[in-house]
């Protein structure tokens, strides 16, 4: 009986670890080429026009913000507070 008693030990510690074990299971998405190459592609124009944005504040420190340049300065700032998580 002693032969088993360390068996049973050893097997309740196993069960104990893989009870402790936490699993994130995820579904496994498979995105269409064309719409992530479509996605990535107007990504990119939008990176470059806030990169034309600013490339253009730079020539002039000193000049105004057009009505614009001022409306798409809030929605970019709140598009980035609307899908930032704390």
């Amino acid at each position: 009986q002693d032969a088993f008693m360390d068996e049973s030990i050893s097997t309740c510690r196993f069960a104990q670890r893989v009870a402790s074990i936490k699993q994130d299971a995820k579904i496994n998405e498979e995105t269409d080429p064309k719409l992530l190459i479509r996605k990535l592609k107007q990504e990119i124009a939008e990176l470059k026009e806030e990169l034309a944005f600013y490339k253009k504040g730079e020539q002039n420190e000193d000049r105004v913000l057009s009505i614009d340049e001022v409306e798409r300065c809030k929605a970019i700032v709140k598009d980035y507070l609307d899908n930032t998580d704390p």
